[in-house]
């Protein structure tokens, strides 16, 4: 650990969420249990602290959280989880990926040497345990949100409790900006990232009880998209405890927050989308497709040299020479991790580090990760990406084509603002890691709004009618077109 050690309360802290989840669904709706209780794992359960079962892979907070949760969701909203019709549809990609992993698998049994360093080879319990592991962490998110979130009043809730868990969170937020981020050394006893990473500014960068600072970063930055959404749409934002607030002076609070957050990469896509969202006249999903696009074709483009990094670094050295070289050293990273994920490009290395670069003679680690993608393409290779990043973006291709049969404008704001959500956590994942679950569970709420019936239906119908008008308007244009008999 990152100074000290994990103490009794962190473990407890575990075994405690299961009877939180028990008494949540008893004395809740299942809607509002499900939110409260998806963001809440992520904000308050220690990070780094697993249990570790015999055959099972490790229990840490994203899975024991995803898991408890989804058993509440199976027995009082089982209607829901049927309807979702789990392993179907777009989760069908889950399934494509599970296959994928076990050939991975079967092709690395070989052991890899470098120097001294021996990396063994894979076998099926590799693909068995890495399979159960994103089932937990990445499936049941996304299904728990497909599944529970089914209409426009639906979404409401989901939006203004991620603003409403955020307004709580905030004092934390604030006690760590001034005092250090400590808190969860306080109540854990140990510190869940090296303390040199808070450093930023001459301040310090904080992050609770979350995995680092760039993750809180991003929530911040999602509650933040979702509250001006809220505005647009003409909601409040009901805190327990407090009162109803007004959307638009919370939305200025959470920009201000996103700020002294201290993460440049949540700043500038504050910068560029949270005004964007507020002032333009219609809800629209183009920048949203525009970088689910971006994310799907990264590979490509870094692969092809399409991608312009000198660009990027040269107008990150114009402001701050530091900031630049770090943005160089993650290009420089990618393009050697990306020439080893060619060696094994459709199906990649799988785990235990095979696919990072070692230095032939010393057996030396040379790889510095941090973007997500290019770890889950050198171990999963081409179709273990597509599978996941498919997943992940989908339901942005399909708000993109349903918004206009939408109803009310006012959904069509929180279905505009959950889209940009959904990409801006999907686009972090090419310069940071994937943190937690909460990209995959924003995702899944997306697709599961989308899916609802009444909104389907509409679309239908509006399918259907253009579909007949653009018949007339041809039968038109044919009676229209004299003969040759009429004009001698």
């Amino acid at each position: 650990m990152f100074g000290g050690t994990p103490n009794f309360f962190s473990y407890l802290a575990l075994l405690l969420f299961l009877p939180i989840a028990f008494l949540s669904f008893l004395f809740f709706r299942p809607i509002v249990a499900t939110t409260w209780l998806m963001l809440g794992a992520m904000l308050y359960l220690p990070e780094r602290v697993e249990v570790d079962p015999p055959v099972l892979p490790p229990i840490n907070k994203q899975s024991i959280a995803a898991l408890c949760i989804f058993i509440g969701c199976l027995v009082r909203a089982w209607a829901r989880v049927k309807q979702a019709k789990p392993l179907r549809g777009i989760d069908f990609s889950f399934v494509l990926a599970s296959i994928g992993f076990v050939i991975t698998n079967l092709q690395n049994s070989d052991p890899q040497v470098f120097g001294p360093t021996h990396l063994p080879g894979t076998t099926l319990y590799d693909a068995f345990a890495g399979n159960i592991k994103d089932a937990l962490v990445i499936y049941l998110p996304f299904l728990i949100g497909r599944a529970m979130y089914r209409s426009a009043a639906d979404l409401r809730t989901f939006l203004q409790i991620l603003c409403a868990s955020l307004i709580l969170y905030a004092p934390l937020i604030f006690w760590e900006l001034r005092m250090s981020p400590r808190c969860h050394y306080d109540v854990y006893g140990f510190m869940q990232t090296d303390f040199q990473m808070t450093l930023r500014g001459g301040g310090y960068r904080p992050m609770v009880f979350m995995n680092g600072g760039l993750a809180l970063a991003m929530f911040v930055l999602s509650a933040g998209v979702a509250a001006l959404a809220l505005y647009r749409s003409k909601e409040r934002i009901p805190v327990p405890g407090i009162a109803k607030l007004r959307a638009g002076p919370v939305s200025s609070f959470f920009a201000l927050l996103v700020v002294l957050m201290k993460s440049t990469g949540a700043i500038v896509y504050a910068v560029v989308c949270m005004p964007l969202l507020a002032f333009m006249r219609k809800p629209r999903m183009r920048l949203a497709l525009f970088l689910a696009i971006l994310v799907l074709a990264y590979p490509l483009l870094r692969a092809t040299k399409l991608f312009p990094t000198d660009l990027i670094v040269s107008v990150a050295e114009e402001f701050s020479k530091e900031r630049a070289l770090s943005i160089w050293f993650r290009f420089f990273n990618e393009d050697q991790l990306l020439e080893r994920a060619a060696q094994r490009r459709w199906f990649g290395w799988s785990g235990y580090g095979r696919f990072r670069v070692y230095d032939p003679s010393t057996g030396e680690d040379l790889s510095v990760t941090d973007g997500a993608w290019i770890i889950d393409l050198g171990s999963r290779g081409i179709w273990g990406f597509a599978c996941y990043y498919g997943m992940l973006v989908y339901p942005i291709f399909v708000a993109f084509r349903r918004l206009r049969s939408i109803p009310e404008i006012s959904d069509r704001w929180l279905v505009a603002g959950m889209g940009l959500i959904v990409a801006l956590n999907a686009t972090d994942l090419l310069p940071n890691g994937l943190f937690n679950y909460f990209p995959y569970y924003f995702s899944g709420v997306l697709m599961g709004v989308l899916e609802g019936k009444r909104w389907t239906i509409r679309a239908h119908e509006e399918k259907m009618l253009r579909h007949e008008a653009r018949k007339q308007s041809r039968m038109k244009v044919k009676w229209a077109v004299p003969s040759p008999s009429g004009a001698a």
